[in-house]
């Protein structure tokens, strides 16, 4: 779809976000979203505050994650604290494409939410900004019930880790979970290369 063609379909769609249909609001936000226009960046935060639906709203929210817009950074932490919103995630992972710097302590604060798939997206979420204040709660976060969000915390561990970082991540060798013993000792090897990494960096220069 061309430039032109895009611009011609927004009105619809628009206008298909206040469908009875809450299939059709989706498929309407998560289009919009391809289009990335910041036309319709109030629209799809109507759609994020007010729709009763929560797939809905979690469309609505990675739409607005895509348009990466900073207006849209308040109702998408909002969205995100809400606890009857059940399209949390979308939110989570919005704030992460935006790089949201002012909803880290919000996502941190998700890491222990009830959803599966807000932990998972407040930790990946999370690596894209990579604070170092969050790397307590993400440690942390290896002792999750749910495998795939220890992945992802394991994910971005490695990205925000430092040596610093390493007594932590040695005692969860002696877990009793294997899963997260594997994952401490994934990240310790990260951190490993890259201190050998930075010192033939620094040989080179000299």
């Amino acid at each position: 779809m061309n430039l032109f063609d895009c611009e011609k379909a927004i009105p619809p769609l628009v206008s298909a976000l206040k469908s009875r249909d809450a299939t059709v609001r989706r498929f309407a936000a998560y289009t919009l979203g391809q289009i990335k226009s910041k036309e319709v960046l109030q629209p799809l935060i109507d759609v994020l505050v007010f729709d009763t639906d929560g797939f809905v709203k979690e469309e609505a929210a990675k739409a607005l994650g895509k348009i990466k817009s900073s207006q849209a950074i308040e109702p998408l932490i909002d969205a995100l604290m809400d606890q009857k919103n059940k399209g949390r995630s979308g939110a989570a992972e919005a704030l992460g494409q935006i790089k949201a710097e002012n909803a880290i302590d919000h996502l941190i604060a998700a890491l222990t939410d009830t959803d599966d798939f807000t932990r998972l997206a407040a930790a990946k979420a999370l690596g894209r900004i990579k604070p170092e204040k969050a790397v307590g709660p993400l440690i942390n976060s290896l002792y999750d019930c749910n495998r795939f969000v220890k992945a992802e915390v394991a994910g971005t561990l490695k990205k925000i880790c430092t040596e610093e970082d390493r007594p932590r991540l040695q005692a969860l060798l002696d877990s009793e979970d294997d899963f997260t013993a594997n994952l401490a000792f994934e990240i310790l090897e990260s951190i490993e290369m890259e201190e050998i990494l930075k010192t033939e960096l620094f040989l080179d220069w000299e």
